[in-house]
């Protein structure tokens, strides 16, 4: 038997382990789809203390120097890929779609509208000198941010259980759906909203000052958003259960660590002083695999269309132009050029906050674009994906 059929390594490096398909491999799947975010909580709270004034400036310092290193690697280049998946022969993807006024739709509004509105928003935040703008758009951005954690944790979960052959009926798939959008709405109002003339905190963002969205939200719309929390968290559990019993398929443990990330990359942010720098990066890791499934779909389509022989190609050199644009946009957008104006404004009549406003435009702008990228009427998904 070779080392290629044995099976530790089909495990790590091949796509199918015990009769089931992986998108990568099965560890490869597991740890970037959740399991990496399982397994790195609990040694987070072994290690390190959960609340912030116990911890000392070189535990925060250690670990907030590590993350934003692999930023570079892993969380920036995430934004930038989605950029190039959207842009990319966009006059074509809008040609495309004629038959779909709804895709055509999302694609202009994600590509064209929203991008030109965000751009009138902050030109006019600035010029009006109104501070007040500035934090809206930071309670704009984790809207959305949490809104697309969730989704994404869903999407994830019922491609890698179709995968495997786990299909959710229409009930179950709307149970499972619903509580994705409870988990956000509910851990959005308990971290974001508070009562007005009660709750004034003050946070700060890359240099900018915002104080708590106050809505006159009363009590007991938070209590019923926290028992709807509660009762779809069994009600997805026991879709999930029966599932299992009427087909007879054990659910995918990668698909059930990657719907688990809802929860420990949004709910669990909350619970560890030092758990807010590891979200993003789970987060990208997740959406970078199916990222790197459908570059190796059209690659291995574009080596067939002409004529060269390969059956495992080599999908870093094929696609070595589109890896380093997502690596120096990334590095370009979040530092070389938000660092540079606003070292070339400090101390004018007119300081323009870059940092602040590239990475609250890209993360807003980010949801948008996955909304029309990831959908199951992008005909470039469906066909490529899992080619």
């Amino acid at each position: 038997m070779t080392s290629t059929t044995h099976p530790f390594t089909r495990f790590f490096l091949q796509r199918h382990w015990r009769g089931r398909p992986y998108l990568i491999s099965p560890f490869v799947d597991f740890m970037a789809a959740g399991g990496a975010a399982l397994l790195t909580l609990p040694l987070l709270f072994a290690f390190f203390p959960s609340n912030e004034e116990d911890l000392t400036y070189a535990q925060i310092l250690w670990v907030s120097s590590i993350f934003a290193t692999l930023e570079y690697v892993v969380n920036n280049p995430h934004f930038m890929v989605s950029y190039q998946l959207l842009y990319d022969n966009f006059r074509r993807k809008i040609s495309a779609v004629n038959d779909s006024a709804v895709m055509r739709w999302r694609y202009i509004r994600a590509g064209i509208i929203v991008p030109v509105f965000m751009l009138c928003y902050f030109l006019y935040a600035y010029t009006s000198s109104d501070e007040s703008l500035f934090g809206y758009a930071i309670h704009a951005m984790y809207f959305f941010v949490g809104w697309h954690y969730v989704k994404q944790a869903f999407g994830v979960f019922i491609v890698l259980s179709a995968m495997k052959g786990i299909i959710y009926g229409r009930i179950a798939r709307a149970v499972l759906l619903t509580n994705s959008y409870i988990v956000w709405l509910y851990s959005w109002v308990s971290g974001s909203v508070g009562i007005p003339g009660v709750d004034d905190s003050t946070y700060e963002e890359w240099g900018i000052e915002y104080t708590t969205l106050t809505l006159p939200i009363p009590d007991y719309i938070t209590q019923l958003l926290y028992g709807l929390f509660i009762l779809y968290g069994v009600m997805s559990a026991l879709a999930i259960l029966l599932t299992w019993r009427h087909n007879r398929v054990r659910p995918s443990s990668t698909a059930l660590s990657g719907y688990a990330t809802m929860y420990m990359l949004y709910i669990l942010s909350y619970s560890h002083a030092l758990w807010i720098y590891f979200t993003p990066l789970f987060h990208s890791l997740q959406y970078l695999i199916f990222v790197f499934a459908l570059k190796r779909g059209q690659t291995i389509e574009a080596l067939k269309n002409n004529h060269t022989p390969t059956t495992v190609p080599n999908l870093f050199r094929h696609n070595r132009r589109f890896i380093l644009l997502a690596f120096f946009f990334g590095i370009l957008s979040f530092t070389l050029l938000p660092v540079s104006i606003e070292g070339a404004t400090e101390g004018m009549r007119y300081f323009f906050p870059a940092l602040f406003t590239f990475s609250v435009f890209i993360n807003i702008h980010h949801y948008f674009i996955d909304n029309v990228i990831w959908r199951k009427e992008n005909a470039d998904v469906g066909h490529y994906l899992f080619k």
